[in-house]
């Protein structure tokens, strides 16, 4: 668990507010199921990985004492991806809600600023084209 999640300031500016989580959840349904709910205010909250980890095993009912380090390094991966991918959709819906871009100018928009040059360009755009399809707004 030795690296740190993304800092939030650097890449929001500010921590989104409850009308911004909101508009997440709303356009991203599985934030709703309760370990995500967790996950996504205890970060905004400042929680550790660990308590995020621990919040998550909690709400899946999982004993941590029963996991070994491999697979709690797992949950710990678990966390720092989808804080990634959290980060990425409230920039996303920034884009394509108040500033009324295109799902293809909101996706480029956000192309270098989480992979570097060192993955191919088509490799960098199926991942953003995955993190940001929205079931709601991109239907």
């Amino acid at each position: 668990m030795a690296k740190e999640l993304l800092n939030v300031r650097a890449y929001l500016g500010t921590s989104p507010d409850a009308i911004e989580l909101d508009r997440l959840v709303e356009n991203y349904p599985t934030y709703e199921w309760e370990h995500r709910t967790k996950l996504l205010y205890g970060y905004f909250q400042g929680k550790s990985i660990s308590e995020l980890v621990d919040d998550k095993l909690h709400a899946k009912e999982i004993d941590k004492s029963t996991l070994s380090k491999q697979s709690l390094g797992g949950h710990s991966r678990w966390v720092k991806d989808k804080v990634k991918k959290t980060i990425i959709r409230i920039l996303y819906l920034r884009s394509r809600l108040d500033e009324k871009m295109s799902r293809k100018v909101a996706n480029s928009k956000l192309l270098d600023k989480f992979w570097s040059n060192e993955i191919s360009l088509e490799s960098r755009q199926s991942t953003i084209r995955k993190a940001t399809k929205s079931p709601i707004l991109d239907k």
